[in-house]
């Protein structure tokens, strides 16, 4: 991210003006099919989740976040803890397509440790009592105009800082179900094969842990 100008917006109004002006963006096909709303996208400012830049005369929302990805060695293979998906209030589930374990936007002044350790907490009811340790940090542009973007028709660039957890027996459930922002996050254990690509960051934990 070079030649970036943060820009300080304190209100939605300002908000809409920059979004329209600096970008070009039709704001007013937010907020329906799946798409966030303008206030969605100011209270990620404010909380310090999302940041406005210029960069090279485009607009580009920039997001940091952690994921942390949990795993169970059982005998010659491993088990990898998913998001189902989110409970419904009329039973079934709602499916959540997610590689890693879980995943959280980053706040201001929190760490990126911090922000894993949280995800812990909120998703999983978990707060303490484990170890995380720090694989990679990596940054992508993202720039699709497609509607099932959260915001569509802004480019956005984000950076993911990825841990690894081997869970402490004393922590280790079947399943896990906690109530967070008004649903049921549901989370079960996948078995992967040790060789296989989806196992490729826990061998990569194997190396670098102490």
């Amino acid at each position: 991210m070079n030649e970036t100008k943060y820009l300080e917006i304190s209100n939605e109004d300002d908000l809409r003006w920059v979004l329209t002006r600096f970008g070009g963006i039709p704001v007013d096909r937010w907020g329906s099919a799946g798409a966030k709303s303008v206030s969605d996208l100011m209270e990620e400012i404010k909380m310090g989740e999302s940041f406005l830049h210029m960069v090279k005369g485009c607009l580009v929302r920039v997001t940091e976040r952690s994921v942390v990805d949990i795993w169970l060695p059982q005998g010659r293979s491993l088990l990898h803890l998913r998001e189902r998906g989110h409970e419904l209030p009329g039973g079934g589930i709602k499916p959540v397509h997610r590689a890693e374990s879980l995943s959280r936007k980053k706040r201001l002044n929190e760490s990126p440790e911090e922000t894993a350790r949280r995800g812990m907490r909120e998703e999983l009811g978990i707060a303490g009592g484990f170890s995380l340790f720090f694989l990679e940090r990596k940054s992508g542009d993202s720039r699709l105009f497609a509607g099932k973007q959260a915001y569509p028709y802004l480019s956005s660039f984000r950076i993911t800082n990825h841990f690894i957890c081997q869970l402490p027996k004393a922590l280790r459930k079947k399943s896990y179900r906690t109530e967070h922002n008004g649903c049921t996050l549901v989370f079960e254990w996948e078995k992967v094969e040790p060789d296989s690509k989806a196992a490729a960051p826990y061998r990569a934990y194997l190396r670098g842990s102490p």
